[in-house]
């Protein structure tokens, strides 16, 4: 899992732009029933008995991109919910590292004497920070380890027939049902980032580390099926 979870973390996967993650994720599983449909998702299909069902797993991360550029300096647009802090380390589209300041009039990425375009995009610095056996943090550690729980599973052997499906575009709203076409699935799971609230003096912990998998029965724009939780419990 570890060396899985490393590999993801290095790779950038801003929402659009989502090249070196995907390929990542596919060399994973070469040779095998693996196909990226015209939105850039990937598809892994896992051949068994049963009706279908799909994991979906978002592939790219909250990212920034850029509104206006001159010369050095660049104004940004947050894509899924990321604020980054200022003397936050970027890395931008081109391998252009930056750092992200405020203003008067806002907040801007400092690039020094490298100037980039408008639409380029940028992420937190890529990291993997180890603290022991059992705990890690970085840059958009919680959408990496859904992958990492992803590929590990399609890793594990099953007799039922499983779609994993490793989705674009999820944090810009335009995830595309075309995966669908040509899957034949009764369920679908989402593997998501959970909000935790094990803080210190927090009481009643409901989410946080090594307390197993959160199963979401619903939140602002989705509402669970019974019957699945009830398979999953």
């Amino acid at each position: 899992m570890e060396s899985i979870l490393k590999t993801l973390a290095a790779c950038p996967a801003p929402s659009g732009a989502e090249s070196r993650i995907r390929e990542a994720i596919s060399s994973f599983f070469e040779g095998e029933d693996i196909k990226t449909d015209v939105h850039g998702s990937l598809i892994l299909h896992k051949k068994g008995t049963g009706d279908g069902t799909v994991i979906l797993t978002a592939m790219d991360t909250p990212s920034l991109y850029v509104t206006y550029a001159e010369g050095g300096f660049a104004r940004f647009s947050a894509v899924g919910g990321l604020k980054p802090s200022d003397g936050v380390a970027v890395l931008c589209e081109g391998n252009v590292l930056g750092v992200v300041g405020t203003d008067s009039v806002g907040q801007f990425i400092d690039t020094g004497a490298h100037t980039l375009e408008t639409g380029m995009w940028a992420v937190p610095m890529p990291s993997f920070c180890k603290v022991d056996d059992t705990l890690c943090f970085g840059a958009s550690m919680g959408q990496y380890a859904a992958m990492c729980a992803s590929i590990r599973a399609a890793m594990t052997k099953t007799e039922k027939d499983v779609y994993f499906v490793f989705a674009a575009k999820s944090h810009i709203r335009q995830l595309s049902p075309s995966f669908m076409q040509g899957v034949k699935a009764t369920k679908l799971l989402s593997v998501e980032v959970s909000a935790a609230n094990d803080y210190p003096g927090e009481k009643a912990v409901f989410a946080g580390l090594s307390r197993g998998t959160a199963l979401r029965v619903k939140d602002e724009g989705m509402l669970s099926s019974l019957p699945l939780l009830g398979e999953l419990e």
